[in-house]
């Protein structure tokens, strides 16, 4: 490359900020105290370069909160990024960076902001401060942005709560001192009062703990007792347990009894005092009359009630059981012929309690041994018959399959009467069956005759 010749001129200046106005292509200029060589580049410009190397118009070095950021070459960039609601903005005409003091955070933070003005903050941040701007009153926000909930925690009695600002400020330093140590001598009174209460409950407690024990101690001990009232609460969170617990085996009963409890009667003049409680070996629960020789009752597992005495029942529905054994028939008309069994073609049923009478084949079985009252009402098929007429009620034991007549109504030749009846108490064994049947000539069974039966014990 031709180099035109060209006299190079070196100019040179110690003052510093001292810039060469005019210079030729080629000519220099040192300013030896700003540490710069200024020449014209191929624009016409006047730049320089400075100590280091670093290229015109740029900082080479930079101090951020004591950090130096350094440029290791000519194209490096400092860049500034706006962050947490700060904006950044630049003059390049006066060489300035601008942050903007208008702090905004748009959304909730961590960091916890202390608002000082007159009225509540309307969105503030869950343990966000309020410094009441008119009352000195410090609150804190135990609720959150949607809902704040604003709890005051002082001061509370240096100023009253509409006391401007300056009324605030005219109080003296001793008086807002006297008052310090007058809310903090009653914060300690409540303190102490509170610490004695907790002591006093603790003592309660203690005592309790010891009475508990002294009772579990008299009850697991053999031979031990309590005297006075025994109260027992037994109220769980959930449905769990028992509120008292008896395990015993082999007791005064014998093998296989567990006397649980024991009632004495010690009023002057008491008879038969004692009742025992047990259960015998099969799950039954007795009790035991005072000489301890009788079983005055047993209640089985399944429900099975037995009573050594008489029952009396004052009560009009006393002892009431919707299932026992009872049911009504009632004829629907119409001639049967020997030998029918009665069924649901013969008959409509008023009631079948405990649904013993199977309508279909005619046939009631006992459910329970006892005494069963057993009703029949029928009619004559005509009163010019010339032969006779029967319908009987038959049992049939359930075992050996016997057969007897539990009930008879017999109608002879050329009767007079049209409807006849007869009834029975009939001992019956569990599983022992009954049946009507028309069993000799031809009846009938209209809604004016029935069949029934009922268990009496």
């Amino acid at each position: 490359m031709a180099i035109a010749n060209t006299v190079i001129q070196l100019k040179k200046s110690g003052v510093s900020g001292n810039v060469p106005s005019t210079l030729n292509y080629g000519e220099l200029a040192l300013n030896y105290y700003d540490g710069k060589l200024y020449y014209k580049n191929a624009s016409g410009t006047i730049t320089y370069i400075a100590s280091g190397g670093s290229s015109a118009n740029s900082f080479a070095t930079m101090n951020i909160a004591g950090s130096l950021i350094l440029a290791t070459s000519a194209t490096d960039t400092l860049s500034f990024t706006a962050k947490n609601g700060i904006s950044i903005s630049a003059n390049t005409t006066s060489k300035t960076i601008i942050l903007d003091d208008s702090i905004t955070f748009a959304v909730a933070n961590s960091k916890t902001q202390t608002y000082y003005q007159n009225t509540a903050p309307s969105s503030p941040n869950s343990n966000d401060l309020w410094l009441h701007s008119d009352t000195g009153v410090m609150y804190e926000n135990y609720g959150n942005t949607s809902n704040p909930i604003w709890a005051e925690f002082g001061p509370t009695t240096l100023v009253s709560n509409n006391a401007t600002l300056s009324t605030f400020n005219s109080v003296s330093s001793n008086t807002i001192y006297d008052k310090g140590v007058e809310v903090l001598t009653y914060a300690n009174s409540i303190f102490v009062q509170a610490n004695s209460a907790y002591n006093q409950a603790n003592s309660s407690n203690v005592l309790a703990q010891a009475a508990y024990n002294y009772a579990n101690t008299a009850i697991t001990t053999s031979g031990g007792s309590i005297t006075g009232r025994l109260n027992v609460t037994y109220q769980p969170a959930s449905t769990i347990g028992t509120a008292v617990n008896i395990t015993a085996a082999n007791t005064i009963g014998g093998t296989g009894y567990a006397d649980v409890l024991k009632f004495t009667n010690s009023s002057v003049g008491a008879t038969n005092a004692n009742k025992t409680i047990r259960l015998d070996s099969v799950g039954n629960l007795q009790v035991v009359n005072s000489a301890y020789l009788i079983t005055s009752m047993s209640l089985s597992d399944a429900g099975d009630l037995t009573l050594a005495g008489n029952t009396t029942t004052n009560g009009i529905a006393a002892g009431y059981a919707p299932n026992r054994p009872a049911f009504c028939v009632r004829g629907n008309g119409g001639s049967i012929a020997a030998t029918t069994t009665l069924t649901n073609s013969n008959w409509t049923i008023e009631y079948n309690q405990g649904s013993y009478l199977n309508g279909s084949t005619g046939i009631f079985t006992a459910p329970v041994a006892g005494l069963y009252q057993v009703n029949l009402v029928i009619r004559t098929y005509n009163n010019s018959s010339s032969g006779i007429a029967q319908a009987l009620v038959r049992k049939t034991a359930a075992i050996g399959g016997g057969t007897t007549t539990s009930i008879m109504v017999e109608f002879g030749p050329n009767t007079s009467m049209n409807h006849a009846g007869g009834a029975n108490i009939v001992k019956l064994a569990v599983g022992d069956t009954l049946q009507l049947i028309a069993s000799t000539g031809t009846i009938i069974f209209d809604s004016n005759d029935n069949w029934s039966l009922a268990y009496i014990g």
